[in-house]
This record gives C-alpha cells, sequence and structure tokens, in this order.
C-alpha cells in the first residue's frame, strides 16, 4: 500500500510540474511566434502604405524613378538632426517608426518583393530587386497561389503575405521571414529540450525526497501490519484452547445450543484471524507464494463443488459457465482463495430459492470472472465500497450471517497482487454482479 502511495505521490507530482513548466514554455514560445508574426505584418503594410517600398525610412527618401530599389544609404550628416524626415516632405518622427520595430538599417535588411495584379487577377509586374533567392517566374506563382486562396494576409511557405488594393488592381507584398522563423523553431527545440532535461532532474529529485518524506508513514505501516500479524498468531492459541475445551464439555453435558454458539463464533474469530493476515501480507500488491501457470478453469471448477451441497441444503442452485482451456499466471492457492471468498459471498448473502451464476470467459486478450446473485434489497449502480474493510451493505444482515468484512477486501487484494480489477455492481437493486478481470 505504501509503494502504491508513493507512487501516487510521484506521478501527481511530476504530472503538476510537467503542465506548469511545459505550459510556461508554450506561452513564452507563443509569444515569441506572435512577435514574429506582428513584426512581419508590420513591414508588409509599411511596404504597402509606400506603394511597393519603404520610403523615407531612416532618412532616405523614395525616388519612384529607380523602379521602388532600396534608397542608397545617406549620410549621417544629412539626416534632419530634429529626428524627422524633411526629404520628400515626410514628417514622420523617426522616434514613432522606430517603437514600429524599425530602424535605419531594416531597409537593408529586409528581404521582400512584390507583385502588381489588374482587377482580374492577372500578374502586370513583379518586382524582386529586395531578394536574390526569388525570381519573375517564382513570383508569378506565389502571387497566383494567395490571389486564388482568397486570404489577404497570411504565410505562404516562409513568406509573409499581404494583399492589399490599388486604384487599378491590387498589390500583395511578400516579406522574407526565413531567419525569424528558424529563430522561433530553435527557440522553441532548445527550450523544450532543456525543459525535458530539467524535467528528468526534477523527477530524480522527487523520487529521493519522497522516498524520505514515505520513510516515517512506511515505517508505522510496517509496525502495524507485523502487530496484526503477531495478534492474529496470539489469538489461534486460545481459540483452539476455547472449541477444544467446547468439544470436552460436549462430551460431559451433550451438545447445546450454548456449545453450537461457542463453535461457530471460535469458526468465526479463527477465520477473520487468518483473512486479516492474509490481507496483511497482499496489502503490497504481491504474492508470497511462488508464481505458476495453471488452469483456471481447472481450479475454478474444483472450487465451486464444495459450495454446491451447502447451496442446496438452502434451496439455492450454482448454474455454472466456464470456458475450457484458460490459463493464468500466478499463486494458485491464493487464486483459489479467491474463489472461496467469492462462491461463500454468494451463497451466504444470496436469496433462498434463487440462482448463483459464475462464468469464467475470455474477451479479446482478457479473462473475465463474473459472481452474480439475488440478493435482499440493495442500492443500486456501483457497489465497490464492498471491497472496504468491514464495510457491510446491511449490519443487522450480516452479522446473522457471520461476515465479518473482510472477506471482499482480500479478494481486492488477491486480485490487485495478480495485475487484476474487481468490481461489484447491482442493476436493480436484488441482485450483486461481481466482476474480476485479469
Amino acid at each position: 500500500m505504501i509503494k502504491q502511495l508513493r507512487k501516487k505521490f510521484i506521478i501527481a507530482a511530476m504530472c503538476a510540474i510537467l503542465i506548469v513548466l511545459e505550459s510556461m514554455i508554450l506561452a513564452v514560445n507563443i509569444v515569441n511566434y506572435r512577435h514574429l508574426v506582428s513584426r512581419a505584418d508590420t513591414l508588409t503594410e509599411w511596404i504597402a502604405s509606400e506603394g511597393g517600398s519603404f520610403g523615407n525610412l531612416a532618412g532616405s527618401s523614395k525616388n519612384p524613378g529607380n523602379g521602388g530599389q532600396t534608397p542608397e544609404r545617406q549620410d549621417p550628416s544629412e539626416i534632419d538632426p530634429s529626428g524627422t524626415f524633411d526629404q520628400a516632405g515626410d514628417s514622420t518622427p523617426l522616434q514613432n517608426k522606430d517603437r514600429m520595430g524599425f530602424s535605419k538599417e531594416t531597409p537593408f535588411e529586409t528581404r521582400y518583393f512584390t507583385v502588381t495584379l489588374d482587377a482580374d487577377g492577372t500578374v502586370k509586374a513583379c518586382d524582386t530587386g529586395k531578394i536574390a533567392s526569388i525570381d519573375e517566374d517564382a513570383a508569378k506563382e506565389y502571387a497566383t497561389e494567395v490571389y486564388g486562396s482568397g486570404k489577404t494576409k497570411g504565410f505562404s511557405g516562409i513568406y509573409r503575405y499581404l494583399l492589399t488594393g490599388t486604384e487599378d488592381g491590387s498589390m500583395i507584398i511578400f516579406v522574407d521571414c526565413r531567419q525569424e522563423i528558424s529563430t522561433v523553431k530553435n527557440f522553441a527545440k532548445n527550450s523544450f529540450g532543456i525543459s525535458s532535461i530539467g524535467l528528468a532532474a526534477v523527477f530524480v529529485l522527487v523520487v529521493f525526497f519522497s522516498k524520505l518524506v514515505f520513510r516515517p508513514v512506511a515505517e508505522s505501516y510496517k509496525k502495524q501490519k507485523q502487530f496484526i500479524t503477531d495478534a492474529s498468531h496470539e489469538l489461534k492459541t486460545p481459540l483452539t484452547i476455547i472449541d477444544a475445551n467446547t468439544e470436552i464439555l460436549e462430551m460431559d453435558h451433550g451438545e447445546s445450543q450454548w456449545t453450537k454458539s461457542i463453535h461457530n463464533q471460535v469458526r468465526r474469530l479463527t477465520s477473520m484471524t487468518q483473512q486479516l493476515i492474509t490481507l496483511s501480507k497482499l496489502d503490497e500488491g504481491e504474492v508470497n507464494g511462488e508464481k505458476t501457470r495453471f488452469s483456471l478453469s481447472d481450479a475454478l471448477i474444483e472450487c465451486v463443488q464444495p459450495f454446491e451441497t451447502p447451496a442446496l441444503m438452502q434451496k439455492k442452485q450454482i448454474e455454472t459457465d466456464i470456458a475450457e482451456g484458460i490459463f493464468l499466471t500466478g499463486e494458485e492457492k491464493t487464486i483459489r482463495q479467491l474463489f472461496d471468498i467469492l462462491l461463500d459471498n454468494a451463497v451466504k448473502y444470496s436469496t433462498e430459492d434463487s440462482s448463483i451464476r459464475v462464468h469464467l470467459y475470455t474477451k479479446g486478450n482478457k479473462t473475465i470472472l463474473t459472481v452474480w446473485n439475488e440478493t435482499e434489497p440493495i442500492p443500486q449502480g456501483n457497489l465497490n465500497q464492498v471491497f472496504e474493510r468491514f464495510y457491510r451493505l446491511d449490519e443487522a444482515r450480516n452479522s446473522e450471517k457471520g461476515g465479518s468484512g473482510i472477506g471482499l477486501s482480500v479478494a481486492k487484494a488477491v486480485v490487485s497482487a495478480h495485475k487484476g480489477k474487481i468490481s461489484a455492481f447491482s442493476e436493480d437493486g436484488h441482485s450483486m454482479l461481481i466482476k474480476v478481470v485479469w
């Protein structure tokens, strides 16, 4: 149990750390990508506003006669010291353009091309003078693809584009974002890689410190288990003496309802102590015996037979549907104990003149065992609480039946130790189905 609890703690802690860490990394990468898109859109919008070039950005003038070529660099002494562009009548403050992400070097750093189209979408002209990797034919292909998509902005490969209207048609501006995209991708790859390494380091630390945290709990739990085992063994001797003394009394004075009651209570306590010992051994999900491959079908058939006579005496009938040739690898003794618990529970708590159905079959790669019986009125739906220690659906009825409330807890421990799952369900409130899946 402590091992399982520690395992769940480690998983929960690592999941929480993973969610927080990866969310932060993802958020940073999203911000980087949005910054890339925002800057690219700003560039395309500016170029569009200047008719396909950078215009007077960074103290340079746009010369319509040079085919929209990037203007020549200007001598710093010629730049208006007031921070405004006095050439070509552009009075936009330089500091405002800098806030847009532009600088004097932006026109010389930016690779872009433009394509002009008429009203019908036919390419009229291409300007590829600002980029070396694109020729006129390639520019036409990009433009045709973008125009046909019906979108006004977006990415076409590594190029961010903007479709804007002109007096006699439209213009598409393509800005090369190769370097920016590569930077974003590298950052994303490195950030997730580093976070993975960090997560692995955190996992090692969580495993180490969880061992220290759970050590007092494990020691306390170990002492508790040892107490249960010792107490159970100590109870065996007085119970044996009580049973023997009762038999002597019966020899001298004959059998009576009082001696019968003593025998019944002794058997009940003996069974309970044995179940407590078994439960304490199985709490960690491990079996002490040797695991072997055995016939589950044959074991179940053999376990059903001893219960048929007691069932008939109570006007109950056990119906079986056990498929042949089903095998399981595990500790056969504890599996047989599981069968005994489930069958005893079904016979003990089923109503008179009713049937008990035992079904063993395979479905896909799963082995399934079901035990069904009619009962007195019980809650409908999921009844998995019956596997809790000392839990009883009906306290009065269980006391009359002599149930200890431990048997199904042992059953669950046996199933868990063999990597299976057990569940209980009532469809109509008058029957119970216990299902085991391996």
